[in-house]
């Protein structure tokens, strides 16, 4: 009886590491035959795809525009693309342009594209085309109306000031085709500008103004404004900024004083008054002693001692 059940335990434990290790297997297997491609790897569900094919999904679809391209860093220069469309109602693909594209430059591929404002698969063609892990193969880029001619940034003015345009991101953070555009910012209301130094975060404003000279130290810096605009775009403005040689320090103690928070300031100014009853208790102590010794020599200089000579001569 006791050699019957230790056989069904033994069978039954048999079967619980069997069932364990082939689900064990399977898992594997998926994890690990999975590509490590980015999220939108549409191969094969497009009439877009023959050869060495990159895709994105967009939803909103692309905007009308002329149509710029650069390969990403995985890629050589000179390399010959095509770019191809296909609307998710639609069994063709459109085919918008062919080019040799850099990865430094931005080259154009379509010219005055008409949005009919369908979702759709963006693909990109081209031999020897790779993308690593979550990263793209090509950024793709929509300049919208005559806002710049791209060449490696696109450069407008802003109310008098000169800038670079920050292109706004339409696709997924980990497509394999980073698609972005850039709209005309004239009439476009400001949201905020940012104020930075040597790449260092100082203050927002409301207002487009000079950098407040304040927050720096003695020396060169290299000035980033960035402006917000409503629409969700920004400009990029770099300086250079010279303080000059601050000898003193005095430069350095306003700009550290003036980089820090509302709290620290409380304590530099806290301390800073610490200091100076310090010194002024320390003056008076000076000054006390010194009125004390001069007493103590007859030479206090509070009480003037002057002897008037008596006169020999008797007046009638």
């Amino acid at each position: 009886m006791l050699a019957a059940n230790s056989k069904r335990r033994l069978r039954g434990s048999v079967m619980v590491s069997g069932i364990w290790l082939a689900t064990s297997l399977a898992i594997s297997c998926f994890v690990f035959v999975q590509p490590a491609r980015a999220t939108a790897d549409i191969q094969g569900q497009t009439a877009c795809s023959s050869g060495q094919t990159f895709s994105t999904v967009l939803t909103a679809g692309l905007p009308s525009g002329d149509i710029y391209v650069r390969l990403t860093g995985t890629n050589g220069h000179g390399s010959g693309v095509t770019l191809y469309y296909q609307p998710f109602t639609a069994l063709t693909c459109m085919k918008l342009g062919s080019t040799e594209a850099g990865n430094v430059s931005w080259t154009k591929i379509n010219s005055n594209f008409l949005a009919d404002g369908q979702g759709g698969y963006l693909t990109i063609a081209g031999p020897g085309l790779d993308a690593g892990p979550y990263q793209a193969a090509a950024d793709v880029l929509i300049v919208q109306g005559s806002v710049c001619q791209p060449a490696i940034s696109c450069n407008v003015t802003y109310e008098g000031h000169s800038g670079i345009l920050q292109p706004r991101q339409i696709s997924g953070a980990t497509d394999q085709i980073s698609v972005h555009t850039v709209q005309p910012v004239n009439g476009v209301k400001l949201a905020n500008v940012q104020y930075y130094s040597d790449a260092t975060y100082l203050y927002t404003t409301k207002a487009l103004t000079p950098i407040d000279a304040n927050y720096l130290a003695g020396g060169k810096h290299q000035i980033q404004t960035f402006i917000q605009l409503a629409n969700g775009e920004s400009i990029e403005i770099d300086g250079v900024k010279d303080m000059g040689t601050d000898y003193t320090g005095i430069l350095w103690l306003r700009s550290t004083f003036y980089r820090s928070s509302g709290a620290a300031r409380v304590i530099i100014v806290a301390g800073a008054g610490i200091i100076a009853g310090a010194i002024i208790l320390a003056l008076a102590r000076l000054v006390f002693k010194v009125h004390h010794w001069r007493q103590e020599h007859g030479l206090n200089s509070y009480k003037m001692r002057f002897t008037k000579p008596k006169s020999s001569v008797k007046v009638g």
